[in-house]
């Protein structure tokens, strides 16, 4: 998607019957510029979130026992205050953060044929259900570990118990995908595509679980589709584009940011899909998240 260039305003006056000459260019400090720099800020000590998150992960498989293709969902729901406590300037993570949840559910529906399975095996067969996590309505400190700890990080709650977070894995995973990471190292003008450096390319990869894409048929890329003011800052809507192949199959997503570009502020909505097909294993998998971030003072 484009949007047009702004060029300078050109005021002309023309008197009816007259030769006037037209007054030349006159200077829009307005204009808006022919291409950007993106920034997008990281959070640091101090900084307080309100984020709200969904995730859905759809998976069809062959089950061989009912002799039936079955498709289950499950997905999270959340929303929190985020406080950052310990960062160092060096760092990428939060290495102390606390996170009250005002909601943290999960959900699951299953198809028929997996309703049946669980009938014959004696176990729960609810073909759809709702219910909330150990750690909803409470405050949870995450604290990250000495180095070559594992896991990395420990996940309490206020009392001392062990919890486990839907997003537990990414502070876990070694390469911590950042979204600053996918984005173009220059200026770009909008409209403009970018091939992601081969290191970004290769975290994001890896937090989708995909340990190994074949170099030829793999691809991620950027376009900043359109610039625009929101709240007094400069806004952008950035999309991550990728394309992913390895043994166990093939696939394609994109990422979805609205932020400021400008490095102003930590609001932001994020939103990943992602699908594949796996052929070795007869199924497939449809993966959605959106987080939205909103900062408070």
């Amino acid at each position: 998607m484009c949007v047009p260039r702004f060029a300078l305003a050109m005021v002309l006056a023309f008197a009816l019957g007259c030769g006037n000459k037209p007054e030349p260019p006159q200077n829009n400090p307005a204009a808006k510029p022919d291409s950007y720099t993106i920034k997008l800020r990281d959070p640091e000590a101090g900084d307080k979130l309100e984020v709200t998150q969904s995730q859905s992960t759809t998976s069809e498989f062959y089950i061989v026992m009912t002799k039936a293709t079955q498709k289950k969902t499950i997905a999270t729901r959340a929303q929190f205050t985020e406080t950052i406590l310990e960062k160092p300037a060096d760092a990428t993570q939060a290495t102390k953060l606390t996170r009250h949840y005002q909601v943290a559910e999960v959900s699951e529906s299953a198809g028929k044929p997996e309703v049946a399975l669980r009938a014959v095996l004696g176990t729960w067969a609810v073909a759809q259900a709702t219910w909330p996590t150990d750690f909803q309505g409470k405050t949870v400190i995450i604290s990250k570990k000495a180095p070559g700890a594992r896991p990395r990080y420990s996940y309490k709650t206020e009392d001392g118990k062990d919890v486990r977070l839907f997003d537990t894995v990414l502070f876990e995973h070694e390469g911590h995908f950042r979204i600053q990471e996918v984005l173009p190292t220059s200026a770009v003008k909008v409209g403009e595509p970018w091939t992601v450096e081969p290191l970004g390319a290769f975290k994001l990869f890896a937090n989708l679980g995909i340990a190994n894409p074949d170099p030829a048929a793999s691809s991620v890329t950027g376009q900043l589709l359109k610039v625009y003011e929101r709240d007094g800052q400069e806004w952008g809507d950035i999309r991550i584009t990728l394309k992913a192949k390895d043994s166990e199959g093939d696939g394609t997503g994109q990422i979805d940011v609205e932020a400021p570009i400008d490095g102003s502020s930590l609001a932001r909505t994020q939103r990943l899909t992602f699908s594949a097909t796996l052929p070795k294993w007869d199924g497939s998998t449809k993966l959605s998240i959106t987080e939205t971030r909103k900062p408070l003072k």
